[in-house]
């Protein structure tokens, strides 16, 4: 006859397993349950129903688009207990959140200890500098305020975006403005000639805030989304480092890092000419344009589009990439130092996280791979093999 047991009770001491605090016999107690239910998933209690989604969310992320190194056999199959086994783990490694905020187990205060230890996705935020130096916090601001400020009217919109519309009446010379992110921060602009820019984390864009009548050019760090509003008679064209990226109306990407070897851009709609230096290539839909900051010249491949708008449709998404170049995209989101510890993987990793978890859980699904492992220090994350 099967043992009942008190799934409460259950439930604590899947929390103390995840700290190491479990005694003795709570492990013998949890490890008995486990033994005689390990294909059944421990139902939570009415009050546990919100986190009941983030466990969903989490089985299905790894089970779906877990991350896998290429040490992997593509065809491996898993058995069918490992559904349950991922759940239970999962369950396990998800009730740190619910006891830090709603438990007290060990006496401590379990919020605060939350606030110290979760590191969060990042926000739409970011900075507005105008011309004479003065900056705007623009998560500050409330929906439909409207500021008056170097010819033009610009005013937050209810999805949080910044619209620019050109004050007719400004009869002064032309102002750039910059907006820009910090790490941990994204943020969408339309421009005063219809163009929207979604910006990425750590990045910037300068622009003017009237349009020259003969071209209209914008500079850009980091990495931004474009989607150009058509205009035959006035190209517009983004200057990042030693490229410019020439278009009439188009849809692209540009990934412009100071840390990143390259100047990518990625042509989704249309068509761009990318200039570097004296060299020239014209871009069809499909295609990426590489650029080496240390050489001469422009690369042309053919590439996954997904793969470079996947920040912007909220996912990481990597694709036979180094676990340098992984954590890179990670700690720019979520605004963190990383290190490494010993040997460097030398691994590469594919698949898709989304950018909505919060730091851990993404880590999590990266040693899935058991070819790297994490310890959080405050902010920082060191890498480990």
């Amino acid at each position: 006859m099967i043992q009942e047991y008190d799934k409460e009770l259950l439930l604590k001491i899947a929390y103390k397993l995840k700290l190491g605090q479990a005694s003795p016999e709570e492990q013998d107690y949890f490890d008995r349950w486990y033994r005689e239910h390990k294909d059944d998933i421990l139902e939570l209690p009415e009050g546990y129903v919100p986190y009941v989604e983030m466990i969903r969310d989490r089985m299905h992320e790894n089970i779906m688009y877990r991350i896998t190194a290429e040490q992997f056999p593509k065809n491996k199959k898993y058995p069918k207990k490992w559904w349950s086994i991922a759940a239970a783990a999962l369950l396990i490694m998800g009730l740190l959140f619910y006891f830090q905020n709603n438990g007290n187990v060990n006496g401590s205060d379990p919020k605060q200890a939350a606030v110290d230890t979760v590191i969060l996705p990042g926000t739409q935020s970011a900075t507005l500098t105008l011309s004479d130096g003065k900056e705007i916090k623009l998560s500050e601001i409330k929906t439909g305020e409207t500021v008056k400020a170097d010819g033009a009217l610009i005013t937050k919109a209810a999805d949080g975006n910044l619209i620019y519309e050109v004050d007719h009446t400004f009869t002064g010379r032309m102002k750039l403005n910059t907006v820009a992110t910090m790490n941990g921060e994204t943020y969408t602009i339309n421009l005063p000639d219809g163009t929207l820019v979604w910006l990425n984390a750590g990045s910037s864009l300068k622009y003017p805030v009237v349009f020259d009548k003969k071209e209209r050019k914008v500079t850009l760090t980091g990495e931004a989304y474009f989607e150009v509003a058509s205009n035959k008679k006035v190209p517009f064209s983004v200057v990042s480092g030693k490229q410019t990226v020439e278009v009439l109306g188009t849809h692209f990407n540009i990934n412009a890092y100071d840390n990143e070897k390259y100047i990518k851009t990625t042509l989704l709609e249309g068509r761009v000419k990318v200039k570097n230096d004296d060299v020239v290539s014209i871009l069809n839909v499909g295609q990426q344009s590489r650029v080496n900051k240390e050489k001469d010249g422009i690369d042309v491949l053919e590439v996954d589009l997904e793969e470079a708008v996947a920040w912007k449709e909220g996912y990481f998404r990597f694709n036979n990439e180094s676990i340098e170049s992984v954590m890179r995209k990670v700690a720019r989101w979520y605004n963190i130092d990383v290190s490494f510890q010993g040997v460097i993987s030398k691994e590469k990793f594919n698949g898709t996280v989304s950018r909505n978890k919060d730091i851990d859980q993404v880590l999590e699904i990266l040693e899935l791979t058991n070819a790297v492992h994490f310890k959080i220090k405050g902010r920082r994350v060191i890498v480990m093999e």
